[in-house]
């Protein structure tokens, strides 16, 4: 897909991670965000529009309370992060995403998940580097951004 460019390089570099800082976060929220992941990872069903409406979509699966405590600790954890980082090796590189939810989607599943819950995540071995432009062309930019 022309959405998604990733680079990954098979040299590994004892404790490539230890100049990252985990976010300290308790064990029920961290439940409650594994929860909200797997969510938006499960396939939905795609809904018609209105009646004279081509467009098909998907309905968001989390509330807007849900999305609204998320966007809140997202932005917590991205406050406490210094505006310029080292990105170690091994790394992802994922280009413009554009909303492009199932591509997004299609490139975990066929390269593992940046998670550490699941059994293909390989966030602990792995880093991962999203350039930008999450949303704006694709119709599922919603989920893209709740995702990352």
């Amino acid at each position: 897909s022309h959405v998604v460019r990733e680079q990954i390089t098979t040299q590994r570099i004892t404790g490539f991670s230890s100049d990252i800082t985990p976010y300290a976060m308790d064990r029920d929220l961290q439940a409650q965000l594994h929860g909200h992941i797997l969510t938006l990872l499960q396939p939905r069903p795609m809904l018609k529009g209105k009646p004279d409406d081509k467009i098909r979509y998907q309905k968001f699966p989390l509330s807007a309370e849900t999305l609204d405590e998320i966007c809140r600790k997202m932005l917590e954890i991205v406050q406490a992060e210094p505006m310029l980082t080292h990105v170690g090796l091994p790394v992802r590189i994922f280009g413009d995403i554009h909303g492009q939810y199932d591509d997004l989607l299609q490139f975990f599943h066929a390269t593992g998940y940046p998670l550490d819950f699941l059994p293909n995540g390989d966030i602990l071995n792995k880093n991962y580097l999203f350039l930008g432009d999450y949303v704006d062309r694709g119709i599922n930019s919603l989920e893209v951004v709740s995702l990352l």
